[in-house]
């Protein structure tokens, strides 16, 4: 008889890779610039397994989280962002602003170098007027979060039934007697 751990190993990676599906069609759906990676590692240890998935890159960031004044504050990795040293320390209210000279980094690794002419410029308010769409604030998608909320109740039920008929099968296993009546 095969391990519940192993059943419910498989059940997660089941779901994951339809949540990655799924995610993966949304990113398609948005030009917003930038790498879009997810991915799904499990762990079965002690008789636990756990499951998660990953994502990272540019664009798989915005889509999530939102970027400029609509970015999601509530987002648990934006202390992480905004200590990171090529965040850009000129932003007064998260909104996109001009960096100062000098070369920096975005999120996928990618090195731009700033003239530094427009130094703490709210470039969304530019962005506005001059319609480079580049610099316009995004709202979060939770593309990501989205997908698993949907598909939550299913996987629970997935995972109730395969708990259900590993007991069913330990207690055949266990009194495999015959029984007339």
């Amino acid at each position: 008889m095969e391990d519940l751990t192993v059943r419910l190993n498989a059940l997660l990676r089941k779901w994951a890779l339809k949540i990655i599906y799924d995610v993966q069609r949304e990113w398609g759906n948005h030009p917003t610039p930038g790498e879009a990676h997810i991915s799904f590692v499990s762990n079965m240890l002690a008789g636990q397994v756990t499951a998660t998935l990953i994502a990272s890159g540019q664009k798989a960031w915005i889509l999530e989280y939102g970027k400029g004044t609509l970015m999601d504050l509530s987002n648990p990795y934006l202390a992480e962002y905004q200590s990171n040293p090529n965040y850009n320390r000129y932003r007064k209210f998260n909104e996109v602003a001009g960096r100062g000279p000098g070369v920096y980094h975005d999120l996928d690794g990618n090195e731009f170098t700033s003239s530094g002419k427009a130094v703490g410029v709210n470039l969304e308010t530019v962005a506005f007027v001059t319609g480079k769409d580049e610099f316009l604030p995004s709202e979060p998608l939770h593309l990501i979060f989205y997908s698993i909320l949907e598909n939550r109740q299913l996987i629970l039920d997935d995972i109730a039934e395969t708990f259900a008929l590993y007991t069913v099968e330990l207690f055949v296993t266990a009194f495999p007697k015959e029984i007339t009546i």
